[in-house]
């Protein structure tokens, strides 16, 4: 991502800031994701809800943990930790959320041409993609510190 998406950078630092404040942080479970880029879907079923995340589908008890898991595999992880209660997922989920909705529209009113548009959005998640990794890795010290 270049310099000139400064509006991008901030918001996906913002992204970062969250994971690393307030997902991680959390009491949670690993969740394995598709770990390839994808356009997830939530399905309703008779038993739940799905995400459908390339040939990978994932069942969901509510549609709260679906958006959830969506949106992290249109990032293309590999898993996600997913925190252990609906409430706390629920009060994280509106920012992220409003963070990738606003990538999405600025990139859409900057670039006209969908190639370009697809190319732009591809190497936005990839940096948003790596921050979180790297959120991960500073988190896992302080999480395993004594005291923790």
């Amino acid at each position: 991502m270049s310099s000139a998406d400064p509006s991008r950078a901030a918001n996906v630092l913002r992204l970062k800031k969250i994971y690393a404040d307030k997902v991680v942080i959390e009491r949670n479970r690993s969740i394995s994701l598709w770990g390839r880029k994808c356009q997830p879907q939530i399905i309703y079923t008779l038993l739940g809800y799905e995400v459908k995340a390339g040939k990978k589908r994932i069942t969901c008890p509510d549609t709260v943990t679906a958006r959830y898991l969506s949106l992290f595999s249109a990032l293309a992880l590999e898993s996600v930790p997913l925190p252990s209660t609906l409430t706390v997922t629920a009060s994280i989920l509106p920012e992220p959320e409003a963070i990738m909705e606003s990538i999405k529209e600025d990139i859409r009113a900057r670039e006209s041409d969908q190639k370009n548009a697809q190319k732009l959005l591809r190497a936005t998640y990839s940096s948003a993609r790596r921050h979180i990794r790297q959120a991960e890795k500073q988190a896992i010290p302080a999480v395993n510190a004594p005291g923790h």
